[in-house]
């Protein structure tokens, strides 16, 4: 009859993975649990609350294991006393208790609440970026297939849409159709930013050449966004008297120095029949070392040259986004065997059509040979290496083979002309299917929130760790898997931690401590406000209100 059992917080010395308690209140800040709770609504009557189970999640990644599987890997105890049981789900209970929440079909809301949240708590509705994620297919089924860029082929895989805002941390995704391009998913992109900003707002987007279409841009022109990519194709190079010196400070105070060029430029695309033009910025950087250029298109007119450039080349942070995703929080994890039937009636390339193809190059090839054994007969008559009469009759021989293969290319030719170059999906694999995408959506939708509070403590310690810039995320994650003391003192809950590798991570971490306090945040489920610190470290007593995480 319980909707979940109320957690109940174990204390005791040097408590195993006890650390990773250091996310709560950046994991608090991003709302998760209160979106899964508005989302999802009360969950059955069952031992492990939705509480329990999310925590359960992000807790096993941040450790390291962020796969369900995980769990055979780790005590269930040291994971229960994480989320305040005496143990934590087992894996069938997880892949369960997962699947009943996919079955409602919710991720989707899931998703528009938490970046609602992140938005509201930022406050930055003007940069974000958008990009696509290959996540490849080992199984039996037959899935659609993708470009992998990682591989450089094509295989199994299916696509996920995702949009980052400009520090990189990830807003939204979706699964894209198969054969979808970066400039279709565009469009819906756009329409699921203007509902998250309003109406109010005109915000850029950055993306790469896959996104390039001068009547599209146009378009979105239109909608009240601003674009900012990298131009596609060949150009002709900016003569170097046209480039200056930029020195530019970025958002993270690191100094930039480029060689900027800076006009605007027309961009042909046709509208059916017309031919139309879309008038944009571009502003090509030089490589002064090796002449390379590389052109950059906007529609940014208030920002500086340096500021242009700077914003599409962070674009790596999206990048980077995926590479900490994939290799830490399991971005590529295949969460759910579930499939769901493919569209039958999606056009697909046709083989045949491809086969066809290749019957003609055969009979080119040997048109070629027939008439290089015409040339040759030729050739051997008019040097006077043969008799005109012997000539005669090889050219006559070479020439009726040569008519067949002229014949053979024609029909080839106008067999593949009678081939259909797309056919349906039906016709060709009827047992194709795609991965049901609610279960992965739902996972990826925790572990995007894991990564945002990782980043925002990672942010937290610039101040208190030198090589933060370098080492902040694996200083944090020795933080997370180290032991701690958990003790209950009136309404706290302490969490001590175990001295780290150095002196200078334990004061480190220890700041970080600090700065978490002022948040005075509660522990889920409880009201047991938080208190941390690090053995051996002084720290100064909490005062005030409750500080934004």
């Amino acid at each position: 009859m319980l909707l979940g059992a109320e957690p109940v917080i174990t204390e005791g010395a040097s408590l195993p993975f006890a650390g990773a308690l250091l996310v709560l209140p950046a994991l608090a800040a991003t709302g998760l649990l209160d979106a899964f709770s508005e989302v999802y609504g009360a969950a059955r009557a069952a031992f492990y609350s939705l509480r329990a189970l999310v925590l359960t999640l992000v807790f096993t990644a941040l450790i390291g294991e962020p796969r369900a599987e995980g769990l055979r890997r780790l005590s269930s105890a040291d994971i229960g006393r994480l989320i305040g049981l005496d143990r934590a789900p087992e894996v069938g209970t997880l892949r369960r208790r997962m699947e009943e929440l996919a079955k409602k079909g919710c991720s989707a809301g899931l998703l528009r609440s938490l970046a609602k949240r992140h938005l509201q708590r930022t406050g930055d509705y003007g940069t974000f970026y958008i990009d696509g994620h290959a996540r490849a297919y080992f199984g039996k089924s037959r899935l659609p297939k993708a470009h992998l860029a990682r591989a450089r082929l094509s295989g199994p895989a299916e696509v996920g849409t995702w949009v980052c805002d400009k520090s990189g941390q990830g807003v939204l995704v979706w699964g894209a159709e198969p054969g979808a391009s970066l400039a279709g998913e565009l469009k819906r992109a756009v329409a699921e930013i203007r509902a998250l900003v309003g109406p109010g707002v005109r915000p850029t987007i950055v993306f790469d050449r896959g996104g390039w279409s001068p009547k599209l841009f146009a378009g979105l022109v239109a909608l009240g966004f601003d674009v900012l990519t990298y131009k596609k194709g060949k150009s002709l190079p900016e003569p170097r008297k046209s480039f200056s010196e930029h020195d530019f400070v970025d958002d993270l105070s690191r100094p930039q120095h480029y060689w900027l060029a800076d006009r605007r430029k027309r961009f042909g695309y046709k509208d059916g029949k017309a031919d139309r033009y879309f008038s944009a910025r571009q502003v090509t950087r030089l490589d002064p070392k090796t002449g390379h250029q590389t052109q950059v298109v906007t529609t940014r007119v208030d920002l500086s040259a340096p500021e242009v450039a700077y914003w599409c080349f962070c674009r790596w942070r999206q990048e980077n986004f995926f590479r900490y995703m994939r290799a830490n929080l399991g971005l590529d994890a295949l969460d759910s065997y579930a499939k769901l039937a493919d569209d039958p009636d999606r056009t697909v390339p046709n083989p045949r059509k491809k086969e066809a193809a290749k019957k003609v190059e055969e009979a080119k090839a040997a048109e070629a040979q027939a008439e290089a054994e015409v040339a040759r007969a030729v050739s051997a008559g008019t040097d006077g290496s043969l008799e005109p009469s012997k000539a005669n009759e090889e050219i006559a021989a070479a020439t009726e083979p040569l008519a067949r293969a002229k014949d053979a290319v024609a029909k080839a030719k106008a067999a593949q002309g009678k081939i259909p170059a797309r056919v349906a999906l039906g016709e060709l694999h009827p047992d194709a299917v795609r991965q049901a995408p609610e279960r992965k959506t739902t996972h990826d939708a925790v572990r995007m929130a894991t990564y945002n509070a990782a980043s925002s403590l990672a942010a937290l310690l610039g101040s208190h760790y030198r090589r933060a810039k370098d080492e902040a995320r694996t200083l944090l994650s020795e933080a997370f898997r180290s032991p701690a003391d958990m003790e209950v003192v009136g309404d706290e809950l302490h969490v001590t931690l175990e001295p780290l590798s150095e002196p200078r991570r334990s004061r480190a971490i220890a700041g970080l401590c600090q700065e978490l306090n002022e948040t005075r945040t509660i522990y889920p489920g409880t009201k047991l406000r938080l208190v941390y610190s690090v053995k051996g470290e002084e720290m100064p007593p909490v005062t005030g209100t409750p500080a934004q995480a």
